[in-house]
């Protein structure tokens, strides 16, 4: 990494490569050795962010760098809209709520890879669910990635079980809600069908160009071959992205399809249900061939006397390339039942998932849908598979239908019977049909529909879920009545009587008496539904219970993915799963006053102020309308409602609000996350510290500010919680569609961007806004809180005096009035720092600069500065925000595990209250830099002055 000194604590890397602009960093000695330990990734991150268009000179990094997602954490840039400048989110803030590695994800094209894998495909095409309505493909566009100490898993009673950060969002039937709010009895949502896992395919050519130019010379079609080629589709290896959707096409054309050649054209027709013929049209489309249909009439039959209209639906497409395509790879050409063909020998030679995707679309067309046996619905039927031969072809036809089943067997499914029966008399050539019938067992049931299933098919595809699902179930509570078999025959080895022990166990005395005197056998539901009352209460989607949730620690990369798909969600392990800032209060309470109800105050607040994912005060909650007007009115909407006081607003950062935000730019699901967690600190860093003035720097700026020493403050950090990072995921997807419209080349994908002026961008910062104002009634809320807490303990107001001294963002994107230009400055993990005489300073601080708050870390202390005229001369008014971390959480946890960090802090007067004992860990002093090794920095650089140090007494943590 090329860089030179330029000031005090001042850095330049050059211009170079792509950079527009030079990067500027500011760092001492002893933060150069833990950027060089990081192996400069923040600075290569900055070098990034200065490539952007419209970036105005230079890029920005403050003394608490580190890497983040897009630009680094402590990253400062303006854009200039005149000239092409961008908005990014990435720019902004963006939390990554994630699952470990080893998740397996479902693929469109029916297979299962781990999530840390997905980045290797070229577009990946996931399984996701349009909510509430039914399954359909989604691209994902972005692999996210972090390190994370303790995960949730949680376990439902079909036998699921997932992973994931705490924060993770997992589909109810109330939305989506992180996995760490859920408890034993609630609902998610389940996908049983699973797919088999991807293997590489072999090195094997199933169709060469020699071979498709020779075939279509043979049919007519001298040119298909080329067509062929130009789609991407010759040579046709077994490794070829596009070949699970051949083998569904083929395998659905060889149950109910045929092709035909008409005055030198080849058509392929496919005839079954309308919503799966689409699906169909879908592939094709995918191959580069069109289709027509499906078209749909009413026909009158007959069949053995008996005249019947059914409603009949097909699917036409005219194309030599693709009649070339199928027939080489082995559907036959005309009526299949008069035509000798065989079951293609390369099928046996291909992984298990690829020969999945042609049975399933055979299945589609030809296997029985799941049912119960009749008069037995606790029972599923044996799937049946037909398929009609003329009798001059029954010895083809029986070659063909044995393979067949040896394929199935391949994958491990058990083939009942192979028979044969007259189907319908013709005196020149009778038609027979040969019936493959599969064991009903449960295994071999569960492994048909979870693993191969039924393509185009989506009325049976359904049912192969509710199937796998009911059979799930059943096994669960089988499993149950034998415990409780046992838990009987227990109680009457200690003498309990039958009567007894029904009424102990709370069980029927029918199911004791069984259990004790007669050989039990069969299965007896006992509140257990059949199949069919299954199938009245299900809809759509799945929703299975949760029966066990625990905390696991982790200790490595997490995963997560953004979804180019109006749902934000995707199938994982079977289940469907998906701005920040600091305020400081200031008391009239002195340490002398507080050090008697330490104790007593640290509970009160722990109690009071919801920390943690998913934690939320049940008396404090607001409707979807009320939401939507706190994201337009920010803090003063709750002020109004007896939130706080009318002067608070004052002391926040533009009043406690953005005035162009518009809700209306903000997802559903982004309000879905946001309800719960107004009035939240949330995980991870977020904190509110109760602190005393130890030292003062500047007696004339403490004076403005109304700091003394000794003095009780109240530092409390969070911000638009699920709310603000659903805001960014949803416009990272959209700019990485829009950037390349406006020609912007990015160099890393984090950094979507959009030109400011354009309509995503300009949909962002009404959006972005929003989610500003969400934090800032956040924080308010909060305050509210803390005052509660505070008369609690018998603090009055009068006494304890708590106003808010400063309020501020520290990851946002505001316009701004820099060089004499009007800029778009994003701050990402930094913090304003305006100087003595700016407007937008309240009048009373006005004269010495902006309060600027820098929080440390719970053991040591937090600092309080003032902006300063050199800041808006060299950082665009920006300062630190914190003391960046130098530990990953992963380490932290490592270096924290044989000592009790709770304790050695209580031993230095600092009371913590938190969740778990993981969060301590991961947060303990030594995981972050000396915050006054940053703050030494900032003033060395002249970007922000000196005026108090805080130490923390109580700690308040998710």
């Amino acid at each position: 990494m090329r860089f030179e000194k330029i000031a005090p604590y001042t850095y330049r890397i050059p211009r170079q490569g792509k950079m527009r602009v030079d990067a500027i960093f500011f760092a001492s000695e002893e933060i150069l050795k833990d950027l060089e330990g990081e192996n400069y990734a923040s600075l290569q991150q900055l070098m990034n962010v200065a490539t952007l268009p419209g970036i105005v000179e230079p890029a920005l990094a403050m003394p608490d760098i580190h890497w983040g997602y897009g630009f680094p954490i402590g990253g400062v840039a303006a854009f200039d809209p005149e000239e092409g400048g961008v908005v990014s989110p990435g720019g902004v803030g963006f939390d990554i709520n994630c699952l470990p590695a080893g998740t397996r994800v479902l693929f469109h094209d029916r297979y299962t890879r781990p999530i840390e894998e997905v980045a290797r495909e070229q577009e990946p095409l996931l399984t996701v669910w349009r909510l509430g309505e039914k399954a359909e493909a989604g691209k994902a566009f972005l692999l996210l990635s972090r390190e994370a100490e303790t995960l949730v898993r949680l376990r439902t009673e079909g036998g699921f079980i997932l992973e994931a950060t705490p924060d993770h969002p997992v589909y109810t039937p109330s939305g989506m809600r992180p996995i760490g709010t859920l408890k034993k009895g609630d609902q998610v949502a389940v996908h049983p069908f699973q797919g088999f896992p991807h293997e590489p395919p072999p090195s094997l050519t199933l169709l060469s160009e020699e071979r498709a130019q020779a075939l279509g010379l043979a049919l007519g079609f001298p040119r298909a071959a080329d067509v062929l080629k130009e789609k991407g589709l010759l040579p046709l290896q077994a490794d070829h992205p596009h070949l699970p959707a051949i083998l569904r096409l083929l395998g659905y054309a060889l149950g109910d399809g045929t092709l035909y050649r008409s005055r030198g054209r080849g058509y392929l027709v496919l005839y079954g249900d309308e919503e799966g013929l689409l699906e169909a049209k879908e592939d094709l489309k995918r191959l580069g061939f069109q289709a027509g249909g499906p078209y749909v009439r009413v026909r009158n039959h007959s069949f053995r006397g008996r005249t019947f209209t059914y409603r009949e639906a097909s699917l036409k497409a005219s194309s030599r390339a693709l009649f070339l395509l199928l027939h080489a790879l082995g559907l036959p050409e005309g009526p299949k039942a008069q035509t000798a063909f065989a079951l293609p020998h390369w099928l046996f030679f291909i992984p298990a998932w690829l020969k999945a995707n042609f049975l399933a679309g055979l299945f589609g067309a030809e296997l029985s849908a799941p049912k119960w046996v009749s008069g037995h619905g606790y029972n599923l039927a044996s799937p049946v598979l037909s398929q009609s031969k003329r009798k001059s072809l029954l010895g083809i036809g029986r070659t063909f239908m044995e393979d067949l089943a040896r394929l199935m067997e391949s994958l491990g499914l058990e083939v009942q019977s192979l028979r044969e029966e007259l189907d319908w008399e013709e005196p020149a050539d009778p038609s027979h049909r040969f019936k493959l019938i599969l064991r009903s067992t449960p295994e071999n049931l569960s492994l048909l529909y979870e693993r191969v299933g039924y393509a185009y098919a989506p009325q049976k595809a359904w049912l192969a879920q509710a199937a796998a699902f009911y059979l799930r179930l059943k096994k669960a509570h089988l499993e149950a009545r034998e415990t409780q078999a046992e838990e009987v025959l227990a109680l009457r080895q200690a003498g309990l009587g039958p009567k007894r022990i029904a009424a102990t166990l709370g069980l029927p005395r029918r199911f004791v008496e069984r259990t004790l005197y007669e050989k039990r056998g069969g299965f007896r539901p006992w509140g257990f539904p059949t199949f069919p009352e299954f199938l009245q209460r299900a809809g759509p989607m799945l929703f299975d219970r949760v029966v066990a949730m625990e905390t696991v620690p982790h200790g490595g990369r997490v995963y997560d993915l953004s979804m180019a798909h109006e749902g934000h969600n995707f199938v994982a392990e079977g289940f469907v799963v998906s701005n920040c800032g600091v305020r400081l209060l200031a008391s009239h309470l002195t340490l002398e006053d507080l050090l008697p109800r330490q104790r007593e105050l640290a509970d009160t607040l722990y109690r009071l102020i919801p920390s943690g994912v998913g934690s939320e005060r049940k008396d404090v909650r607001f409707s979807k309308k009320e939401l939507k007007e706190i994201l337009k009115e920010g803090a003063g909407w709750l002020i109004r409602r007896g939130f706080g006081y009318p002067e608070d607003l004052h002391f926040i950062e533009s009043e406690g609000r953005l005035p162009w935000a518009n809700p209306d730019k903000v997802s559903e699901r982004a309000f879905e996350r946001g309800a719960p967690q107004i009035g939240t600190l949330g995980s991870g860093n977020h904190f509110l510290e109760v602190q005393y003035v130890d030292q003062i720097y500047d007696e004339e700026a403490a004076e403005a500010f109304g700091l003394f020493p000794n003095q009780i403050t109240v530092l409390i950090h969070t911000g638009s919680r699920g709310l603000g990072h659903q805001v960014c995921q949803d416009y990272v997807e959209k700019f990485l569609k829009a950037a390349p419209r406006y020609g912007i080349e990015l160099v890393d994908k984090q950094l979507a961007a959009a030109p400011i002026k354009s309509p995503e961008g300009q949909d962002y910062l009404q959006a972005m806004a929003a989610a500003a104002n969400f934090a800032f009634a956040n924080r308010q809320l909060i305050a509210h809180f803390v005052r509660e807490a505070f008369e609690a303990v018998g603090f009055p107001p009068r006494e304890h005096g708590l106003r808010v001294l400063y309020d501020l963002a520290h990851n946002n994107a505001k316009f701004e009035e820099h060089g004499g230009r009007r800029v778009l400055v994003h701050r990402k993990g930094a913090t304003r720092a305006f100087g003595p005489g700016n407007p937008e300073i309240p009048l009373e601080y006005r004269h010495v600069g902006q309060p600027v708050l820098v929080p440390g870390d719970m053991g040591r202390y937090s600092y309080v500065l003032a902006g300063t005229e050199k800041a808006m001369a060299v950082s665009f008014g920006s300062s630190c925000h914190g003391a960046g971390r130098k530990m990953s959480r992963h380490q932290a946890k490592r270096v924290a595990r044989e000592r009790n960090l709770i304790k050695e802090l209580a031993e230095r007067g600092i009371l913590v209250r938190a969740a778990t004992k993981a969060t301590v860990d991961e947060e303990m002093p030594e995981a972050y830099k000396d915050v006054s090794v940053v703050v030494e920095a900032v003033q060395g650089a002249g970007i922000g002055k000196k005026v108090a140090r805080l130490r923390p007494l109580i700690v308040v943590k998710g």
